[in-house]
């Protein structure tokens, strides 16, 4: 890696870090908004799951068994009712109105009725079908079962609905089965009479064949055609019962879905909040026998209270469902989407059939051409041979499958058996508290970062000494209390010789520049600042002082020709300045006035120039500068504001160092743009310093409050 691309990456490296480290102070910063947030939230979580009502959750489940295999055609399964029922049909079946109303039926009759208190059983009779369908969820569970779950304020209440639905579903599917399996029997016997007379003919026939020709001896080749045409002739026998099965159960199917519409009009209660109410209280109440009866007998007094007071509940809540209006609403009929499918399958299975029964009908027409051409005895007693035994193959094919049909017809067994019951729950699935608190925790701490966020994006003015350092990317040297007012020459005098707040700020000011010149000396520093009145000059007067009182000669020139007020703080008298050096009509040693201090001297502006920029812009300017090194330590220069004017950015770039002043909720854009006016000059920016900050005008400086604060107390001097 070349020293170019390692430089370039340790300064990314430390622009990601200055990122983190700028959004883990704003967090630090706005923690109360973050805080907030989260407590908000909390805290409506905590009021949400107060006044929700529990809700418990019943699971039932049924098993959809496969059916068993038909003995006629084998692997061939021509009817309907031999199919295994699809899970996802299952699933939509147990939540028609249909298996609802069947479901309420069940719950009012035995064992189910038995497993319920009278007032559950009570409190049955006023819930519709459609009521039932919507507390009630079922999921497919490969291979299969079906899984029936009922949400319900009573515990239960929602037990008995998952029990009633999957025992309605279990006997509707079983009841399907019988009639399906009765039609099927009636079927079978009718062939099977019809192929017992076809075989007696067909006997006769052979006997009267036999008693004509005596003898006859059949070649290996007319076997082969007679065995060939026996099996032609019986996959197509095969082929055109399954044929007619399949088309009969078609007309069953169309019928069937004639008789069914796409929407069912179901009958509902009209919303009434009275009842609503009634029905939470009497959940309410129910929750309470409950857990009293975990407690006491049924014969105790608080258990009867409970009793009587369900008991009136369940009056009221009748005597005004008689008065409520009822109405109509339209629902899918799930019923008739899955007809619909099965109709589609029975359709695709006749045209593959039929197309099966074609290929058969034209390779059996070439081996009766093959059988013309025997003669004429050995294809008589060949046709009926294969007559026979194409007869006898059939009528053993049918008695299997009559034995089938009538053992399903006597066992009324189904597809559909009932795999687990529901028990009544202990414990509610909702408000979840845990899983509510921790979503409540993770949604308030995005609020609050968001907040945060945003807070930070719309702020537009200085707030912090850290936010200053990031702005200008330049260090904050100094943190200068505000001064009660505008101080003189000689207050400002006393208050360098003092131990004040102030004071002590501008020397901490003068030590953080002197460690600066260790590693980049300067001999010229121009002070400017972005605005007027943000204290740039006190600033020069004071850490100009303060240089002086540590031994350094010190001049102090006043580069600001358009708004002079060096000299008028300082009660310097007028005369040359710095004008009238630049232009020549004064030496620098006639210009120079002394300080109110030894080690300090004072180049004022003397008078204010038509154009003041293309006289700092001079090349005399240089030549005023290089003097003033040879004549003090360090010279200090007061210019005009950044953004107002172009002097200091024409300064600028003939110092050794800039200072930046400024004061608490400078706009940030401002400061933006004085640091793009800086670089663009090329100007050394050796840091900026705060003014005029108060204990609650910046945070950030906290910790210069910390400090000063215990100081003041120890010395006692305020400013």
């Amino acid at each position: 890696m070349t020293p170019q691309m390692s430089g370039r990456t340790e300064a990314l490296n430390r622009e990601e870090e200055s990122e983190v480290v700028v959004y883990l102070w704003m967090f630090f910063r706005r923690w109360p908004v973050i805080v907030a947030a989260i407590l908000l939230t909390l805290t409506a979580t905590l009021i949400y799951s107060r006044v929700t009502p529990p809700i418990y959750e019943a699971k039932s489940m049924v098993r959809i068994r496969k059916p068993t295999p038909v003995q006629v055609f084998d692997s061939l399964r021509p009817q309907l009712e031999r199919e295994s029922l699809d899970l996802k049909t299952a699933a939509q079946l147990i939540t028609t109105y249909l298996t609802a109303q069947g479901a309420l039926d069940l719950l009012q009759r035995p064992p189910l009725a038995k497993r319920m208190s009278r007032t559950t059983r009570e409190y049955l009779r006023l819930i519709s079908p459609h009521e039932i369908l919507q507390v009630t969820k079922t999921t497919p569970l490969e291979p299969d079962l079906v899984s029936i779950a009922v949400r319900h304020p009573i515990p239960e209440v929602a037990a008995a609905f998952a029990n009633g639905l999957a025992e309605a579903f279990v006997q509707r599917l079983n009841q399907e089965t019988r009639a399906e399996a009765s039609a099927e029997r009636r079927f079978i016997e009718n062939q099977l009479k019809a192929i017992e007379g076809q075989l007696r003919q067909l006997d006769i026939t052979i006997a009267q064949v036999y008693r004509q020709l005596r003898t006859v001896d059949v070649s290996e080749e007319t076997k082969s055609l007679i065995e060939a045409l026996r099996t032609l002739t019986t996959d197509l026998q095969t082929a055109e019962s399954e044929l007619r099965s399949l088309q009969s159960s078609l007309a069953k199917m169309r019928q069937a879905v004639a008789q069914q519409s796409p929407v069912l009009s179901v009958e509902v209660l009209k919303e009434d909040p009275i009842i609503t109410e009634l029905q939470r209280q009497l959940a309410a109440a129910q929750v309470d026998r409950a857990n009293l009866l975990a407690r006491y007998t049924p014969d105790h007094p608080a258990v009867q209270e409970v009793d009587e007071r369900i008991k009136t509940l369940m009056t009221t809540i009748r005597q005004r469902a008689n008065r409520v209006v009822k109405g109509v609403e339209t629902v899918p009929n799930t019923l008739y989407t899955a007809l619909q499918q099965q109709l589609m399958e029975l359709e695709l299975r006749r045209f593959s059939t039929e197309a099966r029964r074609q290929a058969l009908l034209t390779l059996l027409q070439q081996v009766q051409k093959q059988m013309e051409r025997l003669p004429e005895d050995r294809r008589k007693i060949g046709e009926l041979t294969r007559r026979l035994q194409v007869l006898e193959q059939t009528y053993t094919n049918l008695l299997g499958r009559l034995q089938d049909a009538q053992i399903r017809e006597a066992s009324r067994l189904g597809n559909a058996v009932i795999a687990d019951i529901a028990t009544v729950p202990k414990s509610p699935v909702s408000p979840n508290l845990f899983r509510l608190l921790l979503f409540a925790l993770v949604a308030g701490l995005v609020l609050g970062v968001g907040t945060a966020i945003l807070l930070e994006k719309t702020q537009m003015t200085l707030e912090t000494a850290d936010e200053l350092r990031r702005l200008l990317d330049a260090p904050v040297l100094g943190l200068i209390p505000k001064t009660r007012r505008e101080l003189t020459q000689e207050q400002i005098v006393e208050l360098m010789q003092s131990q004040r707040r102030t004071a002590e700020a501008i020397r901490t000011l003068r030590a953080n520049l002197k460690f600066l010149s260790r590693k980049r000396p300067f001999r010229t520093l121009l002070v400017t600042s972005l605005t007027a009145e943000e204290g740039k000059t006190f600033l020069v007067t004071a850490l100009g002082l303060a240089y002086a009182q540590d031994g350094y000669r010190v001049i102090l020139v006043d580069a600001d020709l358009r708004h002079p007020d060096l000299s008028r703080r300082l009660k310097l008298k007028g005369g040359a300045g710095l004008r009238e050096v630049l232009e020549g009509t004064a030496s620098l040693d006639e210009a120079l006035q002394a300080g109110p201090i030894g080690n300090l001297w004072v180049l004022t502006a003397g008078t204010p120039p038509p154009s003041p920029v293309e006289l700092l812009d001079s090349p005399a300017m240089s030549q005023v500068l290089n003097a003033l090194k040879e004549r003090a330590d360090l010279v200090i220069i007061d210019s005009p504001p950044v953004l107002p004017v172009t002097d200091a950015v024409v300064l600028a770039p003939l110092m050794d160092g800039v200072l930046l002043v400024t004061t608490a909720q400078t706009p940030r854009p401002a400061l933006l743009k004085a640091r793009e006016q800086l670089e663009l000059a090329e100007a050394t920016l050796l840091g900026a310093v705060l003014n005029k900050i108060t204990g609650k005008s910046v945070r950030g400086g906290y910790y210069y409050y910390g400090y000063y604060g215990y100081y003041y107390t120890y010395y006692g001097s305020p400013d």
